[in-house]
């Protein structure tokens, strides 16, 4: 629920007068606070009577502090007018409700002086500050997350910003794709991107975003909804089994998108390939379409179950969209294709960025220890990617940086042997066995695992292979001995 005060000249430090900026002198230095957002707030339980002695506190009224239970939060507007550096802070909030004249005020002078003992104060005076004449103040009480945030509408005048557009879905949404697949070799960094990106267009709260990760037996029910049993008691504390509609990953975030329009919130699908895409999104497919507002083009009916399941969260609804706050990101290892096939029609709908196969490599370097030497991993990495791609093996089979990370340490001979030795020998290189592995006359995962362990170490592979690495070898080694 959201509260609004708009700041009059008498309350703020600067004021526009014609073309000119105004240092006003006189103002009170607080700010009066709408009485419902206080009575509210305290019928809720958010704000707290407190006995703190604090400065300025009234004798015959009372001091109001949030509850511990709700966490206090500054919007984007407050952030942009004092400081990003507030976001990292635990801000504190404190009011004064007077009694002779039932005001509810916030104090610049209260918090300046408690703020000299709790930088959590300091928020305020610095708001006030620097805030203008014709601004709007906004309470947001939300009482399923249990949060307050104390936010602004600029009025547009001198700051040159409105509050639309500072908020993420009227800014950030136009940047960024709203359906988009990354897609790539194994290893080759989709959800390292894919995440770093997210931190970029979503504020940096896990409530904002759901991941989910697709598999063979994921279904529209997972995805959407559906009904499952429950065991509960009856009115003679008997149990007895109940169907509840419980809501899927699609069906959370978009309740959330719809309640909260001034926030982007995003659905990441892992794998998206890994299932029947078009059993999973049914009737949903159509609503991917997204015109120049990035809304659904198209709008589908909504069952009873569903729409029931809405009216419970207060949304009234007779046709489904997805709204232009909500995005769906996804991952798909393009080696993985002849899992579930996915057609054009369901592509055309979805943005693709493409990742290398040396994308991001410098963000994951180790070294393979063997008998015969001490190979880098990217080394090893790129020489048998492009020993594959000669023999005429697909790019989608190669391996990306991340196909082996170990982020404890660089050593990496462990997870080579087991990982990239067994994909080799059974998949990527399956067709290549006796040309890409040397000297082997019977030729067994068991026989490269002992020579790997033994004298041969990385002369397992065949000499073609083994001269392009070693020489790699020589090289890192080189760089070494001369940084020494």
């Amino acid at each position: 629920m959201k509260y609004y005060r708009v700041v009059k000249k008498s309350q703020a430090k600067n004021y526009i007068s014609g073309n000119k900026l105004i240092k006003s002198d006189g103002a009170q230095a607080s700010y009066n606070l709408p009485k419902e957002f206080f009575l509210d707030a305290k019928d809720k339980g958010v704000l707290v009577e407190t006995s703190m002695d604090y400065p300025r506190k009234y004798d015959d009224g009372n001091a109001y502090i949030l509850n511990s239970n709700y966490k206090f939060k500054l919007g984007q507007g407050v952030l942009w007018l004092i400081g990003e550096e507030y976001k990292n802070i635990e801000n504190k909030f404190i009011l004064s409700k007077s009694g002779t004249n039932n005001k509810i005020i916030t104090y610049r002078t209260v918090y300046n002086q408690m703020s000299k003992n709790d930088r959590g104060y300091k928020w305020f005076v610095d708001l006030y500050d620097k805030n203008l004449a014709g601004n709007k103040l906004i309470f947001n009480i939300d009482e399923d997350r249990k949060i307050f945030t104390w936010d602004i509408e600029f009025s547009g005048i001198e700051q040159n910003l409105t509050y639309d557009d500072i908020q993420p879905d009227k800014d950030e949404c136009v940047e960024y794709s709203h359906n988009m697949i990354y897609y790539g070799a194994p290893g080759t960094g989709k959800s390292f991107d894919l995440e770093k990106k997210r931190k970029e267009v979503l504020e940096d709260d896990d409530y904002y975003f759901e991941r989910v990760t697709f598999h063979p037996d994921y279904s529209y029910g997972d995805f959407v909804g559906t009904y499952k049993p429950f065991v509960e008691k009856n009115n003679e504390n008997k149990d007895e089994i109940t169907y509840k509609f419980i809501p899927g990953s699609f069906l959370r975030v978009l309740i959330k998108a719809l309640k909260d329009p001034e926030h982007l919130y995003m659905l990441i699908i892992e794998e998206i390939n890994r299932a029947d895409v078009y059993s999973v999104f049914g009737d949903v497919f159509q609503l991917l379409d997204r015109d120049k507002d990035n809304k659904s083009v198209y709008s589908i009916d909504i069952s009873e179950d569903v729409k029931k399941y809405f009216k419970d969260h207060k949304i009234e609804l007779e046709k489904l969209e997805i709204p232009r706050n909500m995005l769906i990101w996804a991952t798909m290892n393009s080696a993985d294709q002849g899992v579930f096939p996915v057609d054009t029609a369901f592509k055309r709908r979805w943005d693709f960025e493409y990742l290398s196969l040396d994308n991001n490599q410098e963000e994951n370097t180790g070294y393979i220890h063997t008998k015969t030497g001490d190979y880098e991993w990217n080394d090893i990495r790129t020489t048998i990617n492009n020993y594959l791609l000669k023999e005429g093996i697909n790019e989608d089979k190669c391996m990306g940086p991340f196909f082996i990370n170990n982020e404890s340490n660089d050593d990496y001979t462990e997870m080579f042997k087991n990982k990239v030795l067994m994909y080799l020998f059974e998949d990527a290189a399956r067709p290549l066995r006796q040309r890409i592995f040397s000297d082997y006359d019977v030729l067994t995962f068991s026989n490269i695992i002992t020579d790997f362990n033994g004298e041969k170490g990385m002369h397992i592979f065949n000499d073609e292979i083994v001269s392009v690495i070693s020489k790699d070898s020589d090289s890192d080694d080189d760089d070494i001995n001369d940084t020494q």
